[in-house]
């Protein structure tokens, strides 16, 4: 079944899902091209367009070695996973993936993203009496160190993608819970869904942990009590029969040059086995 929208610049047409209640809507043009004097150029607004445009299919990839890359590229692609960074030759861009219940489709809560300057969170690291590196737990300040030692860098830098990480998760955490309705849960001096459980001054940063898995994969690993924490203020029950969907923390690390990145997903799905830690 076909249904309409219509949208800034213009009607849009697309085809209704496997539940009736959701249209899905592919290729639709959220800027213009990125050719000719636009190129190299912040995105400008999609210009308006006649008739009916038919969003049935995704439009092309952007400019890389794969197949169906063009400079025409900027389409909306929605729902999506978009790579972090292209590696080695691989193509970065955006997976299509196509969301059959509802529930998968909400399934992301909240997504953070966080930048660290590694000059100098070195020299707040190695400050006389600094207490950056309590933050970190003994597995983390391991695995920093013996990464350090197989790639013959600094410790720190190791150290400050995996801070990255934390407050990245953190931002994640925090987007998924101003999303709630504020509520309390039944029981007797439990948490409180839809509010923040800590400060920034109380934030169990070592509870937090940044590790790599078997494969050398950052993984989100929480204590028993920070993982109470989040499951009492997104008001989420603990598994059970029909229960088995729970927040899991995804999470990449990068750096380039002076700074360090990492971006964190939170969302819904079946509690994963981690390998390895």
């Amino acid at each position: 079944m076909k249904r309409q929208a219509i949208v800034a610049q213009g009607t849009v047409e697309g085809l209704a899902a496997e539940d009736q209640g959701i249209t899905v809507f592919r290729g639709v043009p959220f800027a213009q091209p990125p050719v000719g004097g636009l190129r190299w150029r912040a995105p400008q607004p999609a210009l308006p367009w006649d008739g009916v445009l038919q969003a049935f299919d995704f439009g092309p990839t952007a400019m890389q070695p794969t197949p169906g890359a063009h400079s025409v590229c900027l389409f909306h692609r929605r729902p999506m996973i978009c790579s972090v960074k292209a590696r080695q030759g691989r193509a970065g861009g955006c997976g299509k993936y196509i969301f059959k219940e509802r529930d998968e489709i909400m399934s992301l809560m909240g997504l953070g993203h966080d930048v660290v300057d590694i000059s100098g969170f070195s020299q707040q690291l190695n400050e006389p009496g600094a207490r950056l590196r309590a933050l970190f737990s003994t597995r983390e300040l391991r695995q920093a160190a013996l990464r350090a030692r197989m790639k013959h860098d600094d410790e720190s830098l190791h150290l400050a993608a995996r801070w990255a990480g934390k407050e990245a998760v953190l931002k994640a955490w925090c987007e998924a819970i101003a999303q709630l309705p504020r509520h309390t849960n039944a029981g007797e001096g439990s948490a409180r869904a839809g509010e923040y459980p800590y400060t920034l001054d109380d934030f169990p940063w070592r509870e937090v942990e940044i590790l790599d898995d078997s494969r050398g994969c950052p993984r989100v690993v929480l204590s028993v009590k920070a993982s109470t924490a989040l499951t009492d203020s997104l008001g989420v029950n603990e598994p059970g029969p029909g229960q088995n969907r729970m927040p899991v923390f995804h999470v990449s690390l990068s750096h380039d040059g002076s700074v360090a990145s990492a971006v964190v997903i939170l969302q819904m799905e079946d509690r994963p086995e981690i390998d390895g830690i």
